[in-house]
């Protein structure tokens, strides 16, 4: 008897822990998550450089690929498919351009521009759709116009 109560209580801890555990990565996961959208704030607002805010946790394997991808997929967004705007956005001299563009490639994280472009079209001719242009409006200082 005393044998069966030992191993009775060792299966309730095993099962306490592995609950906690399951919470942890539950926790570690929303972490995880809240980390992506940290990263890109701080280049985009906090004018850190994508070589300080990205690539080292990259390298020490904290950002996977796919974290890596949807950093660029949003920056992409907004540079509305420009990788050469997405190294000003990403705070990066213009002169990394192509070092930017080999380590997407070399880790593959590059992504097709040209879907990104496409939907600023359709978006800029859905909206400007049946208004004619006047010489009188101030039109040409859009700087998102596609003409």
């Amino acid at each position: 008897m005393p044998g069966h109560l030992l191993e009775l209580l060792a299966r309730g801890i095993h099962e306490r822990a592995d609950r906690l555990h399951v919470r942890r990565v539950e926790i570690d996961g929303a972490f995880e998550r809240l980390a992506r959208v940290d990263v890109a704030e701080r280049m985009v607002r906090g004018g850190e450089s994508f070589w300080a805010v990205v690539y080292p946790p990259f390298i020490a394997r904290d950002l996977t690929r796919g974290d890596v991808r949807l950093v660029v997929r949003k920056g992409l967004e907004e540079a509305r498919g420009n990788y050469k705007l997405l190294v000003a956005l990403f705070n990066m001299p213009p002169t990394d351009y192509k070092r930017f563009l080999n380590f997407l490639r070399k880790h593959d994280c590059h992504m097709p521009f040209q879907r990104f472009r496409s939907a600023a079209t359709a978006i800029a001719v859905d909206t400007s759709a049946g208004e004619p242009d006047s010489p009188l409006t101030d039109a040409d200082d859009d700087p998102y116009r596609v003409v």
